[in-house]
């Protein structure tokens, strides 16, 4: 990665470590980087609320600051996501998956902030498998809860006979895009917030080629200065990311089990 550091964005077969180390990870996993760095993020996930549950039981309550945060956003994401779109009724059933969503993102934002491994949420393969996920959910009970004939049904708004052929098209239309919506965004932010990073940090490695003399470490100072700023802005989106991806999903699930609310 050295020289070239928006390979960071990139997915490949290398695993680069601090150092200048690096694996060679399909030789041993048969898996590219961003395919372990989504391993990982599940292993993370699992250890850590392994541990949670662990504690809880134990003290009866969430004890420590990581596991208070913990807490405060599996709370959050209950109480100000998944009630308020799907409904207190049915929220539970699905708070599962929103949990699993938000936190499978949020740890795969997070792990781009370090510079050698990379944010597989910024591929697109990652952010279309989570999609696909949300939209066989999304339908599936649709159509479980509704039945499939008033669940088509559902569609189309009550307009006249003659404006349906129009409006049928748009609707299957809007259904299909929801999904690649969701993958998009989450990819294209994550995607260009890194590639912003690098841009800047291209001027650090362009400064360190210049000859001697008063700009070069302007240029340096300017550049690792911005570049701090974004690193900042960057931990924000990662939040952000994962609670819009979350809070869509939540919407697209509570529209399909209530079409006429």
């Amino acid at each position: 990665m050295e020289g070239n550091p928006i390979l960071h964005s990139n997915d490949g077969d290398i695993l680069f470590l601090p150092f200048g180390a690096s694996i060679d990870l399909f030789q041993y996993t048969l898996m590219s980087r961003f395919m372990f760095l989504n391993l990982v993020a599940a292993i993370l996930m699992a250890v850590a609320f392994t541990a949670y549950v662990a504690v809880q039981r134990r003290y009866g309550y969430a004890k420590g600051g990581f596991f208070n945060a913990v807490e405060g956003l599996l709370v959050y994401v209950r109480n100000d996501i998944a009630i308020p779109a799907i409904g207190k009724k049915d929220a539970d059933r699905f708070i599962p998956l929103l949990w699993t969503l938000f936190f499978f993102i949020l740890v795969g934002n997070l792990l781009g902030m370090l510079p050698w491994l990379g944010s597989p949420t910024g591929a697109l393969g990652t952010t279309s498998a989570l999609a696909l996920c949300v939209f066989i959910t999304v339908h599936g009970f649709g159509i479980k809860e509704n039945g499939l004939s008033h669940y088509l049904e559902s569609f189309v708004p009550p307009v006249p006979n003659w404006v349906k052929p129009i409006l049928i098209p748009i609707e299957i239309l809007s259904h299909l895009l929801r999904p690649l919506i969701l993958a998009f965004r989450l990819f294209v932010n994550m995607l260009a917030g890194h590639t912003v990073l690098f841009v800047f940090i291209s001027f650090v490695l362009a400064a360190s080629k210049m000859a001697p003399g008063l700009l070069p470490p302007a240029i340096t100072f300017g550049s690792v200065s911005a570049n701090v700023a974004l690193s900042f802005l960057e931990l924000l989106v990662a939040f952000i990311q994962a609670y819009v991806f979350t809070f869509l999903t939540a919407l697209y699930i509570g529209m399909a089990l209530h079409p006429h609310h």
